[in-house]
């Protein structure tokens, strides 16, 4: 008995997961009038009383490891790639199973899931996607072809139910990939990609980190270190129109498969006999040449480069290097300061990080402030598609600009800041009035005052000496 989230997945499905170590059980739970038989569950023991709660309707025919699963096989929920797949529609194990939610039996579909995909390929399962690149279903699915899959959830629960092969439906509250721009769902979908080899790397991306001066220092070991530490290979390439060319000629004959990487604008002259001087998808797409290895036709890989690529090779492309300026960028490199919000130690200080290191194994920059996020009253980020910002000319009519400054140095450097009228009217604005009311007291009398020896206060914080 397997438990999903993603009935459209089921299709797909090649293996079921289980544990090594955790105890499964055979339960026999009385007879089915859709079958017409005795039925029969395989369930995690420490699941049975929350799905088998009445001891009066089952029976426990056998308790078994995981591992005395391994390798056997199941009948298939639908019959779309049955004898089709290779070591498919078995029982395999695997470390990610569990049984705090679920069956302790997890669904495996290698397009629709990374950790689906990685424990297959190690199994040697072979590997199917009936889903088009519109998140429709493909003619092999025949019963729902060219149906957007979440569409087809309902009917794909109900076919099962009529099967016999549904125990329960429910509905459970859990998180799940939505586009950020429309709130339309989205779908894990395994596709091919150019990929940078980061996380051979590793130990290099440490160590040069260990020279950087944080602030707060904190983030060294902790956001920043942790991710890097942990560092996965870089998904190069995107299936979009806009964006950098993929420098990457492969030839047309799949046999051959030579590849080749266009260094330089020179070079691709070179090789098609022909100069370009705009270097988007529109131009340098029609560019083939002769392959040298068998003679038929080098086009360029359909793919645009990631976009945080150009943001972290802004380091030494902005001089042009290293076709130009070779002296002014080893000069300037590697930067004494950079500084940018919390978000980016995924984000522009990881991708700044990873190309200095790969490509000249040197720091990128030498010290980093991170700043913490701009938030509304609730704590949410301030975003023009959540229509939560402020605009910083209507706080400065309304609350003075020395109220803002206030309220910036208030907060621990990192940290996120929280910014509305009342946070203002709240806190700011009454110690103003405060220190406001101290010091027109102390103007009012303190040329009657005689102060002697005294001394400035030892302060620690650049903003408390101003």
């Amino acid at each position: 008995m397997v438990w999903t989230t993603t009935p459209w997945t089921l299709p797909s499905n090649l293996a079921i997961a289980v544990k090594d170590d955790i105890d499964y059980i055979i339960v026999e739970t009385g007879f089915s009038e859709k079958k017409k038989q005795k039925v029969y569950y395989i369930i995690a023991k420490d699941l049975l009383e929350r799905y088998f709660p009445d001891k009066n309707n089952r029976k426990i025919i056998k308790t078994i490891k995981g591992k005395e699963l391994e390798n056997l096989g199941y009948k298939p929920l639908f019959d779309y790639f049955k004898d089709k797949v290779k070591n498919s529609f078995k029982f395999i194990l695997a470390d990610f199973v569990t049984t705090e939610e679920g069956t302790g039996l997890v669904h495996q579909a290698p397009a629709f899931g990374e950790d689906d995909f990685n424990i297959c390929r190690e199994k040697g399962i072979g590997f199917v996607n009936p889903v088009d690149l519109e998140g429709k279903f493909t003619k092999e699915v025949n019963d729902y072809n060219e149906r957007f899959v979440k569409d087809c959830d309902s009917d794909i629960i109900k076919r099962l139910d009529k099967e016999g092969k549904l125990f329960v439906t429910y509905k459970v509250k859990h998180t799940y990939p939505f586009c950020w721009r429309t709130g339309c769902p989205l779908i894990y979908y395994a596709m091919n990609a150019w990929f940078i080899s980061v996380s051979k790397f590793r130990h290099k991306l440490v160590e040069n980190n260990n020279k950087i001066n944080w602030y707060p220092e904190s983030f060294k070991q902790g956001r920043f270190g942790n991710w890097i530490s942990e560092a996965k290979d870089w998904a190069l390439s995107r299936n979009k129109f806009w964006g950098t060319p993929l420098n990457i000629w492969v030839c047309e004959d799949e046999k051959c498969n030579h590849m080749e990487a266009i260094g330089s604008i020179k070079e691709l002259k070179e090789k098609t006999g022909v100069e370009v001087d705009d270097l988007h998808i529109g131009s340098v797409d029609p560019l083939t040449y002769k392959c040298p290895k068998c003679g038929k036709i080098m086009k360029r890989t359909p793919e645009v480069i990631d976009c945080w690529f150009d943001s972290g090779a802004a380091q030494f492309a902005q001089f042009h290097y290293p076709f130009e300026n070779k002296e002014l960028f080893e000069k300037r490199f590697p930067y004494n300061f950079i500084s940018e919000s919390i978000d980016q130690t995924r984000g522009w200080f990881y991708t700044l990080h990873v190309l200095s290191t790969l490509l000249f194994d040197d720091l990128s920059y030498r010290n980093v402030p991170v700043t913490g996020l701009l938030c509304d009253e609730n704590g949410e980020k301030m975003s023009k598609s959540k229509g939560n910002i402020l605009y910083p000319n209507d706080v400065f009519d309304k609350r003075g600009v020395d109220s803002v400054r206030l309220l910036m140095c208030s907060y621990p450097l990192g940290n996120n800041v929280k910014v509305g009228l009342s946070v203002f009217d709240d806190v700011i604005t009454p110690f103003f009035n405060i220190l406001w009311n101290s010091y027109y007291y102390a103007a009012t009398y303190i040329n009657n005052l005689k102060l002697n020896g005294v001394k400035n206060a030892d302060v620690e914080k650049v903003e408390d000496k101003w």
